[in-house]
């Protein structure tokens, strides 16, 4: 038990604005999550298929040191959150309840905004988590497909109105690039669309490629826009060349054409 104690206190040491949560979907499902930092502006975290909150570890405690409430929810099946039965293709619709418990307790802590965060399944949970609640002010989507384990957001997309969406997906992943073009497309309100090279999929594109870390720091803080072609530095951005690994597209850089989209048959409803 000494030992145990001992190894509980050096987590706590390593990550002392770490501390776990308990949270229930309004079905009754238990899940496990992780809290970070306090504050009204509020940040959900959803992890991939088969993954974990602990995917996001490292980038909670970033978002807590910027000044953001932040709960990393292990989903059903996942993490800690895992129940005495198999997961069913059933399952995965439903784990918007669990992004629901997660939005639920950073309002019931204070939060006045809170934006979602999610990679591939995650992504796609948020999107159409946030369409059935108005009280969700941001999304970022972190290589979403337009249909992950039976979550499709076609039609979240449009139910989303005009709240803020970043999508984000790397050129090589045919199907999140293909994807994101398409809810770039069907979003109506301030949007934008980071297309990486070579960067991998989901949560791996921010460490793949460190520059998009500021860019989603602005998204969430509302300043990205702020002045008319500008990037999160500052800077003004030459439209359509590459800047470390990002082309950008977007309702801001209208005036030129967006990056070529992977050529080749892609199945949408893979």
């Amino acid at each position: 038990m000494r030992g145990v104690a001992m190894l509980l206190g050096l987590l706590a040491a390593g990550s002392a604005s770490a501390g776990e949560i308990k949270l229930a979907a309004a079905d009754g499902t238990a899940l496990h999550a992780v809290e970070y930092g306090s504050g009204a502006n509020g940040v959900v975290l959803i992890h991939d298929k088969g993954r974990s909150a602990t995917d996001f570890s490292w980038y909670s405690e970033k978002l807590a040191s910027a000044g953001f409430h932040v709960v990393a929810v292990d989903l059903r099946g996942h993490g800690g959150s895992k129940p005495p039965d198999v997961l069913t293709d059933l399952d995965y619709p439903k784990m918007t309840g669990d992004v629901a418990a997660a939005v639920a307790y950073l309002k019931s802590k204070g939060a006045t905004k809170v934006a979602l965060i999610g990679d591939k399944l995650g992504a796609n949970l948020a999107i159409v988590e946030a369409a059935d609640d108005l009280t969700v002010t941001n999304v970022i989507a972190l290589s979403a497909g337009l249909n992950v384990a039976g979550v499709t957001v076609s039609t979240a997309i449009e139910k989303y109105g005009t709240r803020p969406l970043l999508l984000v997906a790397s050129a090589e992943d045919a199907y999140a690039t293909r994807t994101a073009g398409l809810l770039e497309e069907k979003a109506l309100g301030e949007k934008h669309f980071e297309i990486l090279e070579n960067a991998g999929s989901g949560i791996k594109m921010l460490n793949k490629t460190p520059s998009l870390e500021p860019v989603m720091l602005s998204w969430l803080n509302g300043t990205y826009f702020q002045k008319p072609g500008a990037k999160p530095d500052g800077t003004t951005p030459t439209v359509g060349i590459e800047t470390q690994g990002i082309q950008t597209t977007g309702a801001k850089y209208g005036d030129a054409p967006p990056p070529e989209k992977p050529k080749g048959p892609v199945d949408l409803d893979e």
